[in-house]
């Protein structure tokens, strides 16, 4: 499970969400799971610098039964 929540500007425009894989997250945000792969690890901090970038902050989530 990974929750995953987006910011523009400090401002949320999505709530923290829970999806069951990272391709699912990929499919809403409407890009490609490498990128989400990219931000999942933080890779992404070198490559973008734009102040208009949105802050996507993707995490695992422990569920346990």
């Amino acid at each position: 499970m990974f929750i995953c929540e987006v910011y523009c500007n400090n401002i949320q425009v999505m709530k923290p969400t829970a999806f069951p894989s990272l391709r699912k997250v990929a499919e809403q945000l409407e890009l490609t799971t490498h990128q989400i792969y990219d931000i999942y690890e933080g890779r992404t901090i070198k490559k973008y610098s734009s102040i208009m970038m949105p802050k996507i902050s993707i995490v695992k989530s422990l569920v346990l039964n």
